[in-house]
């Protein structure tokens, strides 16, 4: 018989599952079971900004979809200002270095508006194939991504002064990459 147990754990989420072992034996074994991930959410001007991948352990070279959430707390709906072709970005941190960013940049059209009534939702996938920005394998590691919005109100958070900008990224999340 096997027995799941689920721990909220500093924010994360921690699954320990129990294997009965032989005819009645009583006998347990147990292991730590990886589960999503997901950060710990960012409010902001009746907005909050959330990043999550289906798990935190992936295999080197495995796929990492990564989900970018803008949920409306307020009682209005919110109007975004987008550039053209580009709603979001998402940044990948190996040691506290950016290793890529996606999606990339520009298509030729225009700017565009989105809108999120009360108490919805916009989410936005993009997937990591596990390359740095010049395209090459990274290695095994600790790595953390975030998201952010592009508005007409401030673009990348991190490659400007505007805190605008900043105030429209989501806090972190931690996968690990195994060899």
């Amino acid at each position: 018989m096997r027995r799941a147990f689920s721990y909220l754990v500093g924010g994360l989420f921690v699954a320990l599952a129990a294997q009965g072992l032989g005819c009645g034996g009583g006998g347990t074994s147990a292991r730590l079971m990886h589960g999503p991930a997901v950060s710990a959410p960012r409010a902001f001007g009746g907005l909050v900004y959330t990043v999550s991948l289906p798990k935190d352990n992936y295999s080197r070279g495995e796929a990492v979809p990564v989900t970018f959430s803008v949920l409306n707390t307020g009682v209005s709906p919110v109007i975004l200002d987008f550039p053209p072709c580009r709603d979001f970005g998402v940044q990948v941190n190996h040691d506290g270095q950016p290793v890529w960013a996606g999606p990339s940049r520009g298509c030729g059209g225009d700017d565009h508006l989105v809108g999120i009534d009360p108490g919805a939702t916009k989410s936005y996938t993009i997937t990591w194939s596990q390359t740095d920005s010049q395209g090459k394998p990274v290695q095994a590691g600790s790595y953390s991504l975030f998201g952010w919005l592009t508005t007409s109100l401030g673009s990348d958070p991190f490659q400007g002064t505007d805190q605008t900008s900043k105030d429209r990224s989501s806090n972190p999340v931690f996968i690990t990459i195994t060899p």
